[in-house]
């Protein structure tokens, strides 16, 4: 009885009727959870703003939960079946043995799994850029900061950016006052690497304002996504491991086509080296109107194609029943979201060709919503909230 106390149906909870004997693309999961989906009971105004698959995939959620008035950080971890997972932590949730200032904020929002099985996590803190880390077990890794966070109080930045490499953790910040992206290397043991870059600092050069970060498995290079503000220039920049720019790249190849820049969301690598990425640009001629365009780059990062997808009168774009992705299936194909807040896109492998997604499945996935990701086997996951819990959907590829 205690596992139906954890996650309860969403076919009674949250209303969605029950599959069909043909599944198709975007048709809920009745295997997740209980009976299609699930909301754990025992995350009470869990509010959530990142969500990972691990390599064993098991599913972590980080964001915040409300005490008192004031958000404080959580990470909760499921089972690949949406269940919670008990073993982790307290019932599931990360056990943190940080000092935090009682009046302040702090939520997690992006997160990554390192190769010997720690999470790291980066959000807000007091207002400046914050990194958690755990163990597997979801107890606090100690070595990492003070009692498992810390606090990058020189930054100003909002939008902290996260990624690792073996066990190698790098963090990117985006100053507010100069708009440059500042990449920081910290080593195994928590302590930052002075070495890396200038004085441990690698820069994305002249008003690089980046939103996305990755490592190339295969070398440890650093990607960002980035644009410069006042040019014309947008696109993937590649740092060395030593933090230098790699001069061999051509950073910010793409343009805006004549449109001004609004952010490069996302971008994905492809299996031979290429990128794609998603970049929204407004035309201010009169009426506020944003564009998705699908920004192709080659390997070397120079831009290859630009093509406007779903030009849409859109502001805001938070609304509706997508969840943001963009992702790669294992069979090459990307899945993205336009600004068509009801529809997503799945791309053929040499974009000749494209299926859209209907998001009904998602429509009583309440705010704050996580961005989805894709499981081993295509099916997408995506976290919010469902009547002051916390709940998360999957739907099939």
């Amino acid at each position: 009885m205690r596992r139906f106390t954890q996650v309860l149906t969403i076919v009674l909870v949250l209303g969605v009727a029950a599959q069909t004997s043909r599944a198709s693309w975007g048709d809920l999961d009745a295997t997740f959870g209980f009976l299609g989906g699930g909301v754990d009971t025992n995350a009470t105004s869990h509010y959530p703003y990142g969500l990972a698959v691990q390599p064993d995939g098991k599913i972590l959620v980080t964001g915040y939960r409300l005490v008192s008035g004031k958000r404080r950080f959580f990470l909760r971890r499921y089972l690949s079946n949406g269940q919670v997972d008990t073993s982790f932590g307290n019932n599931g949730s990360a056990i943190s043995y940080a000092l935090i200032i009682v009046n302040a904020d702090y939520y997690g929002q992006k997160i990554v799994v390192q190769d010997n099985g720690r999470i790291a996590v980066s959000g807000i803190g007091n207002n400046v850029p914050v990194v958690w880390r755990f163990h597997a077990s979801g107890y606090a890794d100690t070595s990492f900061g003070g009692g498992g966070m810390k606090s990058l109080s020189t930054y100003e930045s909002y939008y902290p950016s996260i990624a690792t490499y073996s066990n190698i953790l790098y963090v990117g910040v985006v100053e507010e006052g100069t708009q440059s992206t500042v990449i920081l290397k910290f080593n195994s043991n928590g302590t930052q690497d002075t070495s890396f870059g200038s004085s441990g600092e690698a820069l994305t050069g002249a008003d690089g304002r980046g939103f996305s970060m990755a490592t190339e498995p295969s070398t440890g290079n650093i990607l960002i996504g980035a644009r410069q503000l006042n040019t014309t220039g947008y696109g993937v920049q590649r740092f060395l491991p030593t933090g230098l720019v790699d001069s061999t790249f051509d950073n910010f190849g793409a343009t805006y086509n004549g449109y001004v820049g609004y952010y490069p969301t996302q971008f994905v690598t492809h299996s031979d080296g290429r990128f794609t990425m998603n970049q929204r640009s407004l035309n201010l001629g009169g009426m506020l109107t944003i564009f998705a365009d699908l920004v192709h780059l080659s390997s070397n990062g120079t831009a290859t194609g630009t093509t406007p997808y779903e030009p849409l009168e859109s502001v805001p774009y938070l609304t509706g029943s997508c969840p943001d992705i963009m992702a790669l299936q294992q069979d090459g194909r990307l899945v993205v979201k336009g600004l068509n807040n009801d529809e997503l896109f799945r791309f053929s492998t040499d974009f000749a060709s494209v299926n859209t997604m209907t998001c009904s499945s998602y429509a009583n996935l309440g705010y704050p919503r996580s961005p989805a990701v894709l499981q081993s086997d295509d099916k997408m996951i995506a976290a919010g909230t469902y009547n002051g819990y916390l709940a998360m959907l999957r739907t099939l590829p």
